[in-house]
């Protein structure tokens, strides 16, 4: 497995899967996160929306973006409360 580290916009950027963290209750999508949400038609939003992802710590969604991005599927990652986050949670 091959695995890349880019500095970007990744809704741009072509790729098999990409790893997109949230913080717990946050309503609002950071600037990467809306790009992609809008080349996916608001996937990522309505999700959120649901409630079936929160952002709880080490919660996962996987979305299947189809043919609409270049990145084929996104896995959401919980990163829990901003607080509480520390690079040690997040390995």
């Amino acid at each position: 497995m091959k695995i890349h580290v880019k500095q970007g916009r990744l809704s741009q950027e072509p790729s098999e899967i990409a790893l997109m963290g949230h913080f717990e209750d946050e309503k609002e999508l950071c600037e990467t996160a809306r790009g992609l949400d809008k080349t996916l038609t608001g996937q990522i939003k309505n999700l959120l929306k649901s409630g079936e992802f929160t952002g709880k710590h080490l919660q996962i969604s996987l979305i299947h973006a189809r043919s609409r991005s270049p990145v084929k599927r996104i896995l959401m990652l919980g990163l829990g409360k901003r607080k509480d986050c520390t690079p040690e949670k997040v390995r």
